[in-house]
């Protein structure tokens, strides 16, 4: 079996684009983002696949056998998938849908509503540790959602209904 890392970009250059996510180029070069995102990204990604490789054998033990990876998908729409390919499970993030989170955790963060429920007191420093505080509960959320494809089997194949992205007025919005 190839790393998951090539099969995540193999599988964006050889399938066929099923119809509603033509705008998915393949695997995110992380390499051309800011350095602090990269950093992020790099970790993030580490961490997510770290404990789902863990998690191999207890799954095994209930009766489904996966292989998560967690990775980025090169795309302008905010959007995340769950898909197989390979015997692998990928949930791919796009790079839209983080700073979406990112965005929307730093509009939480300059709330007074939020700054007193936290008791942050005044300076850039204890928001930027809230903000990722934040972000951190955020992603997650949206990567165990679609953990939940797998584990409910609404990944396999091409289904439209299961490729939306998080904007539009009767598709998977945040």
């Amino acid at each position: 079996m190839p790393p998951p890392d090539v099969t995540f970009y193999r599988y964006f250059q050889t399938n066929p684009r099923p119809r509603g996510v033509e705008h998915i180029k393949g695997r995110q070069d992380i390499s051309v983002l800011p350095a602090d995102l990269q950093r992020f990204l790099i970790e993030t990604r580490a961490a997510f696949n770290h404990a789902f490789s863990r998690s191999e054998a207890p799954m095994a033990d209930m009766g489904l056998p996966i292989t998560p990876y967690l990775d980025y998908l090169e795309s302008r729409e905010a959007c995340a998938h769950a898909f197989e390919s390979e015997g692998y499970h990928f949930i791919g993030i796009s790079i839209p849908m983080i700073e979406q989170l990112r965005d929307s955790a730093e509009r939480l963060v300059r709330t007074e509503q939020v700054i007193s429920l936290l008791g942050l007191p005044a300076g850039h420093l204890n928001r930027h540790n809230a903000l990722g505080g934040i972000l951190n509960i955020k992603l997650p959320f949206v990567t165990a959602h679609e953990f939940g494809h797998h584990l409910w089997g609404h990944s396999a194949g091409f289904r439209p209904e299961s490729w939306n992205s998080s904007d539009g007025p009767d598709i998977g919005s945040l």
